[in-house]
């Protein structure tokens, strides 16, 4: 009860040590003020939601909400436009929690940080070159394997890849 009480808080030191104890002790109740939280003003606050929905979603409005603020959040980065670091940590759980409940709909768009963009985030290219290697567990595809590969290779010359990359793709291959 005082956890729950605790998600609604107004100090955000208070909600995102909620969180961290709500998902711990897997209250899969509390996935909507999850949802609720991944739009908090503060970064600590909802960099934390994601992660407790990347741990506990499950419900079908849960996941539809992950899927829809996935995709207008890439459809944001490829368009250009720049966000705070940890904007790319809250993408890079959600794209983590999709990808390990194999979404469907979510693919299309973590299917895009395969390909080089250093303007897209790290934290979140680095979950979706580890996501869609989890999507496509036991279900080898070559244009992707081949993506993967050429990653590897990247490391010389001005614009490779960072090792963290190559590191995320052998992962995912």
């Amino acid at each position: 009860r005082e956890v729950s009480k605790a998600l609604k808080g107004e100090k955000w030191w208070q909600v995102e040590q909620a969180l961290i104890a709500a998902t711990s002790l897997g209250m899969k109740d509390e996935e909507m003020q999850f949802v609720a939280l991944l739009n908090h003003p503060q970064p600590e606050v909802y960099v934390t939601a994601a992660w407790a929905l990347r741990v506990l979603a499950h419900s079908p409005e849960g996941i539809a909400k992950m899927v829809e603020l996935v995709k207008s959040e890439t459809d944001r980065f490829f368009g250009g436009e720049l966000a705070d670091e940890p904007v790319y940590h809250r993408v890079g759980h959600l794209i983590e929690g999709l990808s390990m409940r194999k979404v469907p709909e979510a693919r299309a768009s973590i299917q895009r940080y395969v390909k080089k963009n250093q303007a897209v985030g790290m934290a979140s290219r680095m979950g979706a070159l580890w996501g869609i290697g989890k999507y496509l567990e036991g279900r080898p595809d070559q244009k992707l394997a081949d993506d993967y590969i050429f990653i590897i290779y990247d490391k010389m010359g001005f614009g490779a890849e960072f090792g963290v990359m190559r590191y995320c793709a052998m992962i995912g291959l």
